[in-house]
């Protein structure tokens, strides 16, 4: 890591201005940072920091470290994230990124048991979306035959009868609408081929009963990866066939490829090994994106004690709770929706669509939950 680390960040120095502004600010320079300890010595990076650098310098913003001549001779595809919570900031991804998108995707597919003979069933309409794409060319270099779904439910569910792919690659929350959909049309997702569901771009591993539900739906292994946008696209983190079957559920981080660290919210300061925190990473597996200690802001605590698997990959415990952007504050009680979710998804009775409303009376937060049922709404 400290070798990759080295290569690293006078890479960011001499192309990113937005980086070496940070340098610069703090008076340090990239040989300063000889380990893996010297690294808080460098301030966090964080979604705010990039969203007034593109306010600033649109559309690309100064943090990339792309030029226009690479982009247009070495480019592969822009990558953006949602905006829901900042101004949205693109990403331009190269040929070598996808290149290294495939083979650590790959690497991470195959922890979850995909192999050669496989035949996957992918349900997006390949918007810009990293989990599926890194997923995709990974799935090609292993040599898995890919089936894409289009864009209709419905046709989905007819290729899943009719192909008989054994991968479903979707989110947590589409598998559950895809089952739906196959039942209204006569087929019983329990009794289909699909031996495993892949899941990415919502939390799911850590929360048990959402899990138990994709599993029971489709009789099928659950398994699925974390990422975001900005450092960690393609490097997931991702759930090993052995590490299911512990409890609580761990998410391999994939370590060699990022330097992960957990820090207090309110401080950004390190917290000791086997505290929650949140998550900041530096990624060292990108051409187009090498971010350098950003806050992704999910909360998790990291495990490094060995696997049953046999990796020694830290682990995520009981997988990432959910963004801090996300966090609720009902009352002064705090509280995550994928809280709420496992509650909701843990009564049989009850659909799996769910809506949370948030609404003040006075001075008084009031949460209400409105669920379906199988034939009417309540709450």
């Amino acid at each position: 890591l400290e070798e990759k680390l080295s290569v690293m960040l006078p890479y960011l120095y001499e192309h990113s201005r937005f980086y070496r502004n940070k340098f610069d600010a703090v008076k340090l320079r990239p040989g300063e940072i000889k380990s893996l300890g010297d690294l808080t010595q460098f301030p966090v990076t964080t979604k705010d920091d990039m969203a007034l650098d593109v306010v600033a310098h649109p559309p690309w913003g100064t943090y990339t470290p792309i030029s226009e001549r690479i982009w247009k001779t070495q480019g592969w595809m822009v990558f953006s994230t949602s905006g829901t919570t900042t101004t949205p900031r693109s990403f331009r991804y190269t040929a070598l990124d996808r290149e290294l998108w495939a083979t650590t995707s790959a690497r991470a597919l195959y922890a979850m048991g995909v192999r050669e003979g496989d035949t996957a069933l992918t349900c997006t309409n390949y918007n810009p979306h990293v989990f599926f794409w890194s997923t995709h060319y990974a799935l090609n270099l292993m040599r898995v035959a890919v089936i894409p779904g289009g864009v209709q439910t419905e046709r989905r569910a007819q290729m899943i009868a009719l192909y008989r792919p054994n991968l479903l690659i979707a989110t947590p929350s589409y598998s559950l609408h895809l089952a739906n959909a196959m039942r209204d049309a006569d087929f019983d997702p329990a009794a289909s081929s699909i031996e495993k569901v892949i899941c990415g771009g919502e939390p799911a591993s850590g929360i048990p009963s959402t899990r138990r539900r994709i599993e029971q739906t489709w009789n099928a292994e659950f398994h699925d990866v974390y990422g975001c946008t900005e450092a960690v696209a393609a490097g997931w983190a991702v759930t090993c066939r052995e590490g299911l079957r512990s409890h609580p559920v761990s998410t391999h981080v994939q370590e060699d490829l990022q330097i992960w660290e957990t820090v207090d919210p309110d401080t950004m300061e390190p917290v000791p090994k086997g505290s929650p925190g949140l998550t900041v990473v530096t990624n060292l597996n990108s051409e187009g994106s090498p971010q350098l200690r950003f806050v992704v802001g999910d909360f998790t605590t990291l495990d490094y004690d060995r696997c049953v698997c046999g990796r020694t990959l830290a682990r995520a415990r009981s997988g990432f709770a959910g963004r801090a952007d996300d966090m609720l504050n009902i009352r002064g009680q705090k509280l995550f929706p994928s809280v709420i979710e496992q509650v909701v998804r843990g009564f049989e009775a009850l659909a799996d669509e769910f809506q949370i409303v948030l609404e003040t009376e006075g001075v008084m937060d009031t949460l209400t939950i409105v669920a379906e049922t199988r034939d009417h709404i309540h709450q």
